[in-house]
């Protein structure tokens, strides 16, 4: 019970940092959250990294395309959006390793 309760501060935390609305989230199931987060976290990332996004390919695939696309356009980023988008293809490897069973 108390990792649920740590895991619901992270992921309000996620959607405060990407200012997802938090009134209408909490209504929802986690997993529905999580989805939610996933999915903002990767339209955030390639719409700046102006990549196509291929909903039917796996997310850890998707996260390589934004990852090599990052370190092509590491040149032409600010510093900010770079690490920005860093942190966000961790997280997004992080979420797929829990939703895939690996932790």
């Amino acid at each position: 019970e108390r990792l649920l309760v740590i895991g619901e501060q992270v992921l309000l935390g996620f959607e405060r940092d990407y200012g997802l609305p938090i009134v209408e989230t909490v209504r929802r199931s986690r997993h529905d959250r999580i989805q939610q987060v996933r999915d903002h976290i990767l339209n955030y990332c390639e719409q700046t990294l102006s990549i196509s996004p291929n909903a039917h390919e796996p997310l850890r695939e998707r996260v390589y395309r934004i990852q090599r696309s990052l370190e092509a356009q590491a040149g032409t980023l600010d510093l900010r959006t770079h690490e920005a988008i860093a942190r966000a293809a961790a997280q997004l490897l992080n979420f797929n390793a829990i939703s895939d069973g690996y932790v």
